[in-house]
């Protein structure tokens, strides 16, 4: 998923301090549609509509780990999310490690912090997408063996520069295949060509 658009984030913390000062650090970083969420139930409704792009989790809802639960819910999902905690025991860290998340960031937190936990969450997420989609999956998709070879690295990544070192092609090769690519699977972006890749290995 590309991480430099603005995202749909949804924002499950039940301090609403803490939930309207994050607010305005995802917006001052770009992001304009914030959902804030501060109970467990309507987080899980809102987890399983799948109407965002990335779940920002309080670990510590109501008292208890509920948190951890709901980023469970968001891997169900294939959504990706990171933790806030006001703890950073081991136990509560081994805890929140079987969910799967993309970062865990301690309260208090600063900007630069959740910044960098979303651009890691988005690309963990992207790598678990990569290594969904085998080469038989995408042999399914009745590419050439360029447009195959071009496909793979784009989920890896890479650039249309970096492509073209790796292949041995000019940028204008990548970029003629890359076209292609979007015209058989019906995309109009990377994001979304990689979008509906992973669909497609998820149906085979």
């Amino acid at each position: 998923m590309d991480i430099s658009r603005a995202l749909r984030i949804l924002v499950v913390e039940d301090e609403l301090i803490i939930a309207e000062g994050l607010k305005a650090m995802l917006l001052d970083l770009g992001h304009q549609s914030i959902i804030i969420i501060n109970s467990v139930e309507e987080a899980k409704l809102a987890i399983g509509q799948k109407r965002f792009d990335l779940a920002i989790l309080d670990v510590n809802l109501e008292g208890n780990h509920e948190g951890i639960g709901l980023g469970m819910l968001c891997t169900s999902f294939n959504k990706p999310f990171f933790f806030l905690s006001s703890y950073s025991d081991h136990e509560t860290i081994i805890a929140a490690k079987g969910a799967k998340p993309g970062a865990y960031v301690v309260k208090p937190f600063i900007p630069n912090e959740i910044l960098i936990a979303i651009e890691m969450s988005m690309m963990h997420q992207d790598t678990e997408e990569a290594s969904r989609v085998s080469e038989s999956v995408i042999c399914k998709l009745g590419l050439s063996q360029r447009e195959s070879e071009i496909l793979q690295l784009l989920m890896q990544r890479l650039t249309t520069g970096e492509i073209a070192i790796q292949l041995f092609v000019s940028p204008n090769t990548v970029k003629f295949h890359i076209k292609n690519l979007y015209i058989k699977l019906d995309a109009t972006s990377r994001s979304e060509l990689l979008g509906k890749v992973a669909i497609f290995a998820a149906e085979h």
